[in-house]
């Protein structure tokens, strides 16, 4: 596992390109990585191959919502396997689906929106995969304008400002997100390969 990254609309989900896709064998068979007991490679759909997905069938609630959050905080840009982070903006793609009803689960703040949009690659397009994840999850919150609420009318401004600066070529993302946590990182500089390969 990579350590060096580490720091302190419309109803669609994403899919990547073919040869970013998830091969079951790929995926490890670590009871404990489940939370239940089961391996990751069981629980994942026959047949699936969309890391977008992988947390579609299950409800979301307030702890795997708030997991989600917590892993965009906790590394870098670049610092997260990127199927890691298709898996984990999926989740959060199905929780705010309908923005009310995600925020009523889990009631996002200020911080949890820099350190969302702090993972958009302004060099890729908007068509790129966690691009396009990230700017439809921070346009689904941006619908939270006009509800009546302030902390609602903070978050949807901060979404907005974040989406306004990523598509104007005139401004940095830094004008919108705290610069440190731009920092970028690279999850392969300190990736930990197996010693050896077992074979059943």
């Amino acid at each position: 596992m990579p350590h060096d990254g580490r720091c302190g609309g419309g109803n669609h989900v994403l899919g990547l390109p073919a040869q970013e896709r998830v091969d079951e064998r790929e995926l490890p068979a670590v009871p404990e990585a489940a939370g239940d007991g089961q391996p990751f490679r069981d629980r994942f759909p026959p047949g699936a191959t969309d890391p977008f997905l992988f947390l579609t069938p299950i409800q979301p609630t307030k702890h795997l919502v708030s997991t989600c959050f917590r892993l965009l905080t906790n590394w870098h840009p670049g610092g997260i396997f990127p199927k890691t982070l298709a898996i984990n903006l999926g989740a959060l793609q199905s929780a705010y689906s309908y923005a009310k009803d995600g925020y009523r689960i889990h009631k996002v703040a200020i911080n949890d929106v820099n350190n969302l949009g702090k993972h958009l690659n302004k060099e890729k397009g908007q068509d790129e995969s966690v691009n396009r994840a990230i700017l439809d999850i921070l346009d689904r919150l941006a619908s939270l304008e006009g509800q009546g609420d302030d902390e609602m009318e903070l978050i949807a401004r901060q979404c907005n400002v974040i989406r306004g600066n990523y598509f104007d070529k005139r401004r940095k993302m830094e004008d919108a997100i705290p610069q440190v946590l731009l920092v970028k990182s690279d999850y392969l500089v300190k990736e930990v390969l197996p010693t050896s390969v077992f074979e059943e």
